[in-house]
Formats: structure tokens, sequence, C-alpha cells
């Protein structure tokens, strides 16, 4: 009778310290999923503030004072819409400063976007905007014609990703009924 009860009393022991520590290791293991990313990743905040950060920097305010209009950094200088000149030797520099810091800034937006649709249409939208600097670099297209294209493909970029967005919510929609 001793046997079984030290019996029972060592396995209710070890059941309950089994049980306890299973617990510990769920909640541990939630508190751990939800405050840690995995190794690697790249959130889309982390991206933006990278292109918030070149924006606002010496380079970017050259770059969106000099040639580039944005209503978002430069509101102010909407004559680059109709500025029939081409680069100088010093605003080519510029743009290549920028170009190198902006490319940094696009492997982190390309790490971001985890769905392949979202990614081809970034990599498009970065390739046509790449074509659109050599050819101001190159003189071939004046300040005016380069802020058009960029207006151009941006909203190429936004519609894009419209339909995709649209596209991926019938998707979900008729998934689900």
């Amino acid at each position: 009778m001793k046997l079984i009860a030290k019996f029972f009393i060592r396995t209710s022991f070890l059941i309950t310290s089994l049980f306890l520590a299973g617990c510990q290791n769920v909640a541990t293991l939630a508190a751990n999923t939800e405050t840690r990313e995995p190794p690697g990743y790249v959130s889309l905040e982390q991206a933006n503030l990278c292109n918030q950060s070149l924006n606002t920097s010496s380079v970017g305010q050259i770059v969106f004072n000099q040639i580039f209009y944005s209503e978002i950094v430069a509101p102010e200088r909407v004559a680059l819409k109709t500025l029939n000149r081409t680069l100088d030797a010093e605003q080519i520099s510029v743009l290549q400063q920028f170009i190198a810091q902006n490319h940094e800034c696009r492997s982190l937006r390309l790490q971001a976007f985890k769905e392949y649709e979202f990614r081809v249409a970034l990599k498009d939208y970065f390739d046509e905007m790449d074509v659109l600097f050599a050819d101001m670099m190159n003189k071939t297209k004046t300040i005016a014609q380069g802020n058009a294209m960029s207006a151009q493909i941006i909203e190429r970029y936004q519609s894009t990703i419209k339909r995709i967005i649209q596209r991926s919510r019938f998707i979900d929609e008729d998934s689900i009924a």
C-alpha cells in the first residue's frame, strides 16, 4: 500500500510539474511572439523611416527643391513642374548621391512587402524611375519632363497597387462565401 501511495504521489507531482512547465512555456512563447519579430524581418514602418530620413536629408532637400516636385517634401516648389532646362553638373552629382542612398531604402521596402505581386509592382516602379533618372542625368529630359514622367510613373504604381488590393479583397470575399 505504501508503494502505491508513493507511486501515486510521485506521478501526481510529475504530472503537475509537467503541466505547470507547459503552461509557462506557452505563456513565454506567446509573450515572445508578440514582441519579437523573426530575424531579418523588415517592417513597412522601417522602410518608410528610411525614405523619410532620405527625403529630409541635405541631399533629399536639394533633389526636392531643385529637381523633383513633391507635394509632401516641398509643396512650395510647384515651379519645378514647368522648368524647361536640363540638370547641371551639380544637380547630376546630387541626384547620383540621392539614387545611391535611395537604393538602401528600396531594398528595405522590397523586404517589407511579403506578397509577390506587391514586390513585382514595386520593382517595376523602381525600374521605371531608374530609367527616368538616367534620362535626366543624360540630359535627354528636362526637369519639367522629368516631373511629368515621375507623376505618371507614380500614378501607374498607385493604380497597380489599388488593383492588387481590390483583387485580394475580391478573392478573400469569395473564399469566405
